[in-house]
């Protein structure tokens, strides 16, 4: 789902500032260090301003000296701009090119080792990806909310605008339609989210300040529904006030991710289990964008981490890490990704969809870019993108500048 606005950082501060990383006297300490530190490169920086000033000075007396030889004439320098042996031509064609027509994915470039080294290159090292485009079909959704991919390999696309869930067969063809009734006008309701459960129930998030869940069977037949009115305590640890993201583990239990870096968990039924704001050392991050379950691991992503960086997080069912936060990589808006949307696919890649730089990238299980394409152009200022992975390893993009759907099969480069 699209990032949320950052007007709450008032009340909520992103995960990365000192106070929250840190309790109040290890801040004031790191506070403290940090001006020193600020002090000690001021102080190194106006010494070497000085140095160049010197060596400006220094080098016009030499010209002029220079300038002027025994018999009057001038000298003229010749600069000869040297190349290192084996360095390629300037015009040469860069490696990693993408080809947006068909979504090529390239690793980035790594060294060669020499023949006698002994270092093991990784598994993904030298390696490239392929993602050529299959096909692609229309839709008719209003603004697209979420997608996501049930078990029974059929897709489910939230209308956010229109208050309708369509199900589509994975050849494209449309299944059927869910309606349902917001709480609030159309254009409040786009924070939405859907998952499904193990016995195929839909889970649907309107997360809105009333926020609800929707409890469908997988025929339609609504069946259960949690909160929809504004809590008497928006931050009991109940509420689904600012809640932004759900996702279903495989024995039922729902969990819920809001704003401000809290992950609830819920029974089947929506009954309250347990709340987190950490996990060991960590602080969770302030805004969660996408959540997706794969082998027993809840995947998080999310941003407002350390620095306001984007990352993802994987925990068990019970709030513990079950390894290292994962910083995604860099892209053109603001200098990072933004990870809207996360699946994983069925040999642990993470693919996340940013509609923003408005890429797909494609990372390995332990956080190694594997590569990214481009999506096509839009006149659209930052429309929405959903990703979704089948077990054949198929990746279905719903893009909602251009109102379609398309799916990309991998292919192993030669």
């Amino acid at each position: 789902m699209i990032p949320a606005s950052d007007d709450t950082e008032w009340r909520n501060p992103p995960a990365g500032t000192l106070l929250t990383q840190c309790g109040s006297a290890q801040s004031l300490r790191n506070v403290l260090m940090y001006a020193e530190l600020r002090v000690l490169v001021i102080w190194m920086f106006g010494r070497l301003c000085a140095a160049l000033a010197l060596l400006v000075l220094l080098a016009a007396c030499g010209s002029d000296d220079d300038a002027a030889g025994a018999d009057g004439t001038s000298t003229t320098l010749s600069t000869v701009t040297a190349t290192s042996a084996g360095s390629p031509p300037s015009d040469a064609s860069p490696t990693g090119t993408v080809v947006p027509s068909i979504g090529t994915l390239t690793s980035e470039p790594t060294a060669a080792a020499s023949p006698d080294s002994d270092a093991t290159p990784p598994e993904e090292a030298g390696n490239s990806m392929e993602y050529e485009r299959l096909t692609a079909w229309d839709t008719t959704w209003q603004a697209l909310g979420v997608m996501e991919l049930g078990p029974d390999g059929r897709l489910y696309v939230v209308d956010a605008f229109g208050n309708l869930l369509t199900v589509y067969d994975t050849d494209g063809s449309e299944l059927g339609t869910i309606e349902y009734e917001s709480s609030v006008p159309p254009e409040l309701s786009l924070q939405n989210d859907i998952a499904i459960g193990p016995d195929g129930r839909l889970y649907l998030l309107e997360a809105t300040a009333g926020a609800r869940v929707l409890v469908y069977e997988p025929d339609g037949t609504l069946v259960a529904e949690w909160g929809g009115t504004f809590p008497s305590d928006p931050f009991a640890e109940e509420s689904l006030f600012d809640a932004q993201s759900i996702a279903v583990a495989p024995d039922g239990h729902v969990f819920i991710a809001k704003l401000g870096g809290r992950l609830q968990k819920f029974t089947s039924d929506g009954e309250f289990v347990t709340v987190w704001d950490r996990a060991g050392d960590y602080l969770l991050p302030a805004e969660v964008y996408d959540m997706d379950v794969a082998d027993g691991v809840l995947y998080v992503a999310a941003g407002g981490y350390r620095d306001d960086q984007s990352v993802i997080m994987m925990f068990d069912f019970d709030g513990n890490l079950v390894a290292e936060p994962i910083v995604v990589g860099e892209g053109d808006i603001e200098g990072r990704i933004f990870p809207a949307s996360l699946a994983i696919g069925p040999d642990g890649n993470m693919f996340i969809a940013d509609p923003f730089n408005r890429e797909i990238i494609v990372m390995s299980p332990t956080g190694d870019e594997l590569g990214r394409w481009s999506l096509e152009a839009t006149e659209e200022r930052f429309p929405n993108v959903e990703v979704e992975v089948d077990e054949a390893g198929l990746v279905y993009v719903a893009d909602d500048g251009r109102k379609e759907i398309v799916v990309y099969a991998p292919e192993q480069a030669d």
